[in-house]
């Protein structure tokens, strides 16, 4: 899965828009999925996408506009999208835990979203002293820290550069 964004046109009057670009090796097919305005009028940095662990979904946030869509993999098909508080200016990442939660990570914060409603559920700061954000986050893994996921432990590892 590939997040791309088309800059506004002045000379043909089109707004900015995006999509994600579903390609499938194994059978040999590709697909643009359209996401829903605004998407594509943010800076690139403040994406971040997430697939579940168990393929079914698909996570792309923007934190900048603070939007999150879910998207069904099966069906190709936007499920449903959800307005969050918007972080600026951060680089964004993204990741789905075993948990069946999105945990979208900035260089300011952890913010944790719920499955069935995008809701947020938690935030957890990540500000070092002063209040500085954390320089060049680049990924973010969450991982359990006991074969069963629902005991509720996890481990989060955010790199950077």
């Amino acid at each position: 899965y590939t997040y791309y964004a088309v800059p506004p046109s002045a000379a043909t009057s089109q707004p900015a828009y995006a999509f994600v670009h579903v390609l499938d090796l194994r059978e040999g097919w590709a697909h643009c999925l359209d996401l829903p305005a605004p998407w594509g009028a943010g800076s690139q940095s403040a994406i971040g996408i997430a697939v579940s662990p168990d393929g079914g979904d698909l996570w792309v946030t923007d934190r900048e506009l603070g939007t999150v869509a879910l998207v069904d993999t099966e069906e190709l098909v936007v499920a449903r999208t959800a307005d969050i508080d918007p972080v600026l200016p951060y680089s964004t990442v993204a990741s789905a835990g075993p948990d069946g939660h999105l945990y979208v990570a900035t260089g300011k914060d952890i913010t944790v979203l719920g499955r069935d409603t995008l809701a947020v559920e938690d935030t957890t700061r990540l500000l070092q002293s002063h209040d500085e954000p954390t320089p060049g986050l680049r990924r973010l893994v969450v991982r359990a820290t006991t074969p069963a996921a629902t005991a509720g432990r996890f481990v989060l590892v955010a790199t950077r550069d």
